[in-house]
């Protein structure tokens, strides 16, 4: 582990890549059974989390922004079939990202640089809203979405 620290251009050491480490420890200290449940565990756990972040992002799209901005005053089945329109195109939009996310090395790259883009604008507009009373007292009135917007154009 110390090598790694020391040289941060190394991959492997000794044939072994850094990345496969949870695969490795997995393969070479649990006995048969425990590897199949921990593996079916890994599984479960990965398509709960991808379930609740496609539920959520259909929902928080289709409540918080189409319904109260684009669309308002409509059936519910309007809304229902909206939804399942924007299910369908951010899991078309995860998939086009999964093959931008292949060109990395590894994941924590592109997790560094996608955290570039977002995590900026998050600190400034809760820096901002810390420390500006004005618009801290702008901001307690309006949705999230509109909050969203708001520090986005500032």
């Amino acid at each position: 582990m110390s090598e790694f620290a020391a040289n941060p251009n190394l991959k492997s050491l000794n044939g072994i890549n850094y990345n496969n480490a949870t695969e490795l420890l997995m393969r070479d200290l649990l006995p048969n059974g425990m590897l199949g449940v921990a593996i079916a565990g890994l599984l479960a756990a990965f398509m709960a989390g991808m379930a609740a972040n496609i539920s959520s992002f259909n929902t928080v799209f289709t409540y918080d922004i189409w319904q109260p901005y684009i669309r308002k005053n409509r059936p519910d089945g309007y809304y229902l079939r909206i939804g399942r329109v924007v299910t369908v195109v951010g899991c078309v939009v995860a998939i086009a990202t999964a093959f931008i996310a292949s060109g990395y090395g590894n994941v924590m790259n592109y997790l560094q640089t996608l955290f570039s883009f977002f995590n900026a604008l998050s600190s400034a507009s809760s820096t901002g809203r810390i420390f500006t009373p004005a618009l801290r007292s702008l901001l307690t009135s309006k949705t999230q979405f509109e909050r969203g917007v708001f520090a986005a154009l500032r």
